[in-house]
């Protein structure tokens, strides 16, 4: 059985929580179905929004391996990702990769242009 592979992407001011439950599931809990790693725009420290580093051991390249790219939110939303991130979102997406985005995180996805003609809602779930 070959392992599902997720790859977090970390952006600048990336709010740990939403990298938290990601990679204590799929990097914790999820072996041998799930591999779990965590990639930036280049490999290396992302400050986080709580002030603190945390270390991203592959870059934005690693998504073209991944089955399932996870961006968790950051900070300030409105800021575009780099061209290359954004890139290797868009490359992920259309070899049919799964995108997921955690709160603020679905903003780097529509930086991207993969929420384009997508319908958005605010509904509450009871």
């Amino acid at each position: 059985m070959t392992a599902h592979r997720v790859v977090a992407l970390a952006l600048d001011g990336v709010l740990v929580l939403d990298l938290a439950a990601p990679a204590h599931f799929f990097g914790h809990l999820g072996p041998p179905r799930y591999e779990f790693a965590l990639a930036a725009a280049e490999p290396g420290p992302v400050r986080s929004s709580a002030g603190f580093d945390v270390v991203a051991e592959h870059g934005a390249c690693s998504l073209e391996q991944a089955d399932t790219v996870v961006v968790p939110g950051y900070a300030d939303p409105a800021q575009t990702p780099p061209e290359p991130v954004l890139a290797a979102l868009r490359a992920a997406a259309e070899r049919g990769a799964r995108t997921i985005g955690i709160c603020t995180g679905a903003f780097a996805l529509a930086h991207a242009g993969l929420l384009d003609g997508r319908r958005a809602s605010r509904e509450a779930h009871a």
